[in-house]
C-alpha cells in the first residue's frame, strides 16, 4: 500500500493538517506553523532483465515482502542518480553483477501503491555474479524453466511475460502501461491485475 501521510513538518517539526491549499485541487499535508505544503509523489523502482544464451538472471529475495520468491534485480531509485545508474546499482547490490544497459524495456505504473517500475534490458560485462545482502540465491533460468508460480510481485510477471512474447515473436519493443487491480483478489496475485492500456513501440537493437 501507499506509505501513510506524514504527520510532522519536514521544515520545522510542527504538526500537519490535511486540507486543500489555495490554488490546489486536492488535499495536502500543510504545516500548522510555517504553512509549508508537503507534496507526496510516486516512487520509482528500477531494474534489469539480464539475458545470456537463452537464459535470464533471477534473484531469490532474502527480504520481505515476497521473501523466497524470484525476481529480476530491482529496487528504488536514489536521489542524484539516473534511472540507468540506479538499475545498474541495484543489479550490483542484489546479484553482484556488473552489467551494461542495452535499452529501456518496460515502464509500468502502479497507482494503487504509488510506484512506477522501469526495467532495462542488460548484458553481463563479466561472468561473475553471486547473491548480495538482499538475495538468497542468484541463478540463470532458461525461458522455459522460469518459476512462474514463485515469482515476486505482479509487475514481475507482466515484465517477464512481455519479454517472453517479444522473444517468441522475434521483436524488440518498449512497453508502457498501467497495472490495475480488480479490487477483488489478492494484491500480490498476478491474476488480480490487468494491463489493458498497454502500448508497445518497436525498438532497434544494437
Amino acid at each position: 500500500m501507499i506509505d501513510p501521510d506524514p504527520i510532522y513538518c519536514d521544515q520545522c517539526g510542527a504538526s500537519l493538517t490535511q486540507k486543500i491549499p489555495a490554488g490546489e485541487d486536492r488535499i495536502r499535508g500543510v504545516c500548522t506553523a510555517c504553512d509549508l505544503v508537503h507534496y507526496r509523489n510516486p516512487r520509482v523502482v528500477v531494474g534489469t532483465l539480464i539475458e545470456h544464451d537463452e537464459k535470464i538472471l533471477l534473484c531469490k529475495r532474502a527480504i520481505e515482502p515476497a521473501y523466497g520468491a524470484w525476481t529480476p534485480p530491482a529496487g528504488f531509485l536514489e536521489l542524484g542518480e539516473s534511472s540507468v545508474e540506479g538499475a545498474a546499482r541495484e543489479t550490483w547490490e542484489e546479484a553482484k553483477a556488473n552489467v551494461e544497459i542495452i535499452q529501456p524495456f518496460v515502464s509500468i505504473d502502479l497507482p494503487r501503491i504509488g510506484q512506477i517500475h522501469v526495467k532495462y534490458l542488460a548484458r553481463m560485462k563479466e561472468p561473475h555474479f553471486e547473491p548480495g545482502p538482499e538475495s538468497l540465491e542468484v541463478e540463470w533460468f532458461h525461458w522455459n524453466e522460469i518459476p512462474w508460480d514463485h515469482l515476486a510481485f505482479p509487475v514481475t510477471h507482466w515484465a517477464l511475460r512481455l519479454r517472453q512474447a517479444d522473444r517468441e515473436q522475434n521483436q524488440d519493443r518498449f512497453h508502457r502501461g498501467t497495472l490495475k487491480w480488480n479490487d477483488k483478489g489478492s494484491p500480490l496475485d498476478f491474476n488480480s491485475y490487468d494491463l489493458s492500456d498497454l502500448q508497445s513501440y518497436p525498438l532497434k537493437m544494437d
